[in-house]
């Protein structure tokens, strides 16, 4: 899952980010502790079989009004893109 939006708000102790910043949320979350997540690859958790359970947690999720995010690795800067604004598709050459 790949969510596009906008930051609302920072909890304590966030850096990096700024409330109105364009971000991708990227929701694959693993276990945290077997091997695979240890070297940063939580979409091949091994104690979730891969799957990881995501930042919607069984609830809304990207579809939600809001999303609360644990942590500022989930964020990834657009920059000067617009998360309302679908990419165009590339035109062959």
């Amino acid at each position: 899952m790949r969510t596009p939006d906008w930051v609302e708000r920072l909890g304590p102790g966030v850096t990096g980010f700024t409330p109105g910043e364009p971000v991708i949320v990227y929701g694959s979350r693993g276990c945290g502790v077997c091997a695979n997540c240890l070297q940063g690859r939580e979409n091949y958790c091994q104690t979730l079989g891969g799957q990881g359970p995501g930042l919607g947690g069984g609830h809304d999720g990207g579809m939600a009004t809001y999303l609360l995010v644990p942590g500022s690795q989930y964020l990834i800067p657009l920059g000067t893109l617009d998360p309302a604004r679908p990419p165009r598709p590339a035109t062959p050459d």
